[in-house]
């Protein structure tokens, strides 16, 4: 289990998301777009597994023997744990996001920076759902950008593999490790997210 990402955003119109990811919005369940801060708790914006893509709400938290949420999942691990194995396979989800927090701790206390990709608008962070329908974010080791901030950063999926992660037919140790890989350190920015976002990233 790893405690990291706890909020991210997605300001993208419902519709940019619809297209990017060629889904549909779930009419009985939709998801509020533009959101600034998801945080864990919250309803979030979901893609579950299936041979069509909804994007539907669900909230964001498996609840752990103590009551309390647990929000993400060590990728390396989750077949290994009884907590998450009988999910990995027929339950995996996107989670469509633009950024996502992480903070670094100094002198005056926690200092929040938002990462972001470069070359994408929106991308799909790697997800497991619960029978109960609550959602969980997989990490993974994190790259150059996110290093000196935290020791994890959430999995970033892409998008040619999308299809194979929805697939409930494809078990998860058939999936490429490559998948899980962090993704490249050249292709992120950070941003100082306590003030005014500079015009050059400051980390990398």
């Amino acid at each position: 289990m790893a405690g990291m990402c706890t909020c991210f955003s997605n300001t993208l119109t419902l519709e940019a998301v619809e297209a990017f990811f060629a889904a549909m919005a779930d009419l009985s369940r939709p998801p509020s777009l533009p959101h600034a801060e998801f945080a864990l708790g919250q309803d979030i914006v979901v893609i579950p597994a299936g041979i069509q893509r909804r994007l539907t709400v669900r909230p964001w938290g498996w609840k752990k023997p103590d009551g309390r949420l647990l929000a993400n999942a060590r990728s390396e691990t989750v077949t290994a744990k009884p907590f998450f194995a009988p999910h990995a396979d027929i339950r995996r989800c996107v989670i469509p996001a633009d950024g996502f927090y992480e903070s670094s701790r100094t002198r005056n206390g926690n200092r929040p920076w938002f990462f972001k990709l470069r070359s994408a608008p929106v991308f799909g962070l790697a997800g497991l759902m619960h029978a109960d329908g609550n959602v969980v974010i997989l990490t993974t080791e994190p790259n150059a950008c996110v290093r000196s901030v935290h020791p994890r950063m959430p999995v970033i999926l892409p998008s040619d593999v999308l299809s194979g992660w929805l697939d409930p037919e494809i078990p998860f140790r058939s999936l490429p490790g490559a998948l899980f890989a962090p993704w490249p350190a050249k292709d992120m920015a950070a941003y100082s997210a306590d003030g005014p976002k500079p015009s050059q990233p400051e980390l990398f």
